[in-house]
C-alpha cells in the first residue's frame, strides 16, 4: 500500500481502510455541373437523396464530448468534484511500482489546482490492481453496498456487466453552497440565484479497480493518468474512441493510445476544480469547454 506523496506514516491507516473493501444532415439535389452548366440531379431518379453534412465547429466538438463523458449534466445539478483535501492509495503492485504511481497521482492533482491533505492523511481515493476485477466488484457489492449509494441499481447492474478491465466507483453528496449538510431532508439557503445553485455536489471518495493483465503494454505514467481523470472527475464512459483523451486507454480497439494525460485531459480536470462549485451543469460544461480550447491552443 503506498499513499500518495509516499506517507509512510499512514501506510497501516491505508492498509486497514483498503482490506475493508477488497475480498444534423441536410438533403438536396447536386448542384449544377461547372463544366457542362447542366445539373446532375437530372441524370437521377426523383427519389434520389444527396446527403451533404457540415462539419461541426472545433468548439462545438470539444463541448459535444465533454458533454457525453460527464456524468450528470442537468440544469438543476452543479458537477461533481472533491471539495475536501484529496488523499491517494495505491494497493496491489510492487512498492517500486506503487511509488510511481501514487508520485503521478500526486503530480496531476496538483496541476489540476486540487488541494492535497498532506503527509499524513485518511485515503478518500483508492486505486487497487487485482487479478479478477469482476469478482472485486461483486464482493464489494456485498460486503459495502453503502459505497454503491449514489448509483441507482440500475446503475450498479450496468456496471457489474460491464467490460472491464476498470471500474471507478465514487460515492457523492449534496452539501450546501458552502459546505453545509443536509439535516433530515432539510438544507439552510442562505442565498437564491437564478444564475448559480444553492447546493454543491461533493465527491466523498472514489474506488478504481483495475485488472493487473490490462497493464501489458501499458507505462504505469498512462495508467495513473487514467486513473486520475477517472477517479477526481465524475466521468462516464461507454467504451467509445473518445479520441482525445487518457480515458480511451483499456479501448481495445483503440491504435496509437496517447502516452499521458492530453490537452484535453488536463483541460479538463483543471476547470473542473476552478472557480464555485456551484454552477449550474450545463452553464460548467460551457466553461470546461473554453478551458479545453485554452490548453490545446497553448501548445
Amino acid at each position: 500500500m503506498l499513499i500518495g506523496g509516499i506517507m509512510k506514516r499512514s501506510v497501516k491507516i491505508a492498509l486497514t481502510t483498503i482490506a475493508a473493501f477488497s475480498s444534423t444532415a441536410h438533403a438536396q439535389t447536386m448542384p449544377p455541373d461547372p463544366a457542362s452548366g447542366t445539373n446532375k440531379s437530372e441524370n437521377r431518379t426523383d427519389d434520389t437523396v444527396v446527403v451533404i453534412g457540415r462539419r461541426m465547429s472545433e468548439r462545438d466538438e470539444v463541448r459535444e464530448l465533454v458533454g457525453r463523458i460527464t456524468r450528470e449534466v442537468t440544469v438543476d445539478k452543479p458537477i461533481a468534484r472533491y471539495a475536501d483535501p484529496v488523499c491517494f492509495a495505491v494497493a496491489g503492485l510492487s512498492i517500486v511500482q506503487g511509488v510511481e504511481v501514487a508520485d503521478r497521482l500526486v503530480a496531476d492533482a496538483l496541476e489540476a489546482g486540487i488541494r492535497l491533505a498532506g503527509r499524513v492523511c485518511t485515503p478518500n481515493i483508492f486505486v487497487v490492481f487485482v487479478d479478477d476485477d469482476h469478482k472485486e466488484l461483486i464482493q464489494l457489492w456485498k460486503r459495502r453496498p453503502q459505497i454503491f449509494g449514489s448509483y441507482s441499481l440500475s446503475d450498479v447492474k450496468s456496471m457489474m456487466k460491464k467490460p472491464g478491465p476498470a471500474h471507478a466507483i465514487l460515492t457523492k453528496s449534496i452539501r450546501g453552497r458552502d459546505g453545509d449538510p443536509i439535516v433530515e431532508q432539510t438544507l439552510n439557503v442562505r442565498t437564491d440565484s437564478k444564475i448559480d445553485l444553492p447546493i454543491r455536489m461533493d465527491i466523498d471518495s472514489s474506488i478504481l479497480i483495475i485488472n493487473r493483465n490490462a497493464l501489458i503494454r501499458l507505462t504505469l505514467r498512462q495508467v495513473a493518468d487514467y486513473a486520475a481523470m477517472t477517479t477526481l472527475a465524475n466521468i462516464k464512459y461507454e467504451g467509445e474512441n473518445i479520441g482525445t483523451s487518457i480515458i480511451d486507454l483499456f479501448n481495445k480497439e483503440k491504435l496509437g493510445l496517447p502516452s499521458e494525460m492530453t490537452d484535453f485531459d488536463r483541460g479538463y480536470l483543471r476547470a473542473i476544480y476552478s472557480g464555485a462549485g456551484n454552477v449550474r451543469g450545463p452553464i460548467k460544461i460551457g466553461q470546461i469547454t473554453r478551458s479545453i480550447l485554452k490548453s490545446m491552443d497553448s501548445k
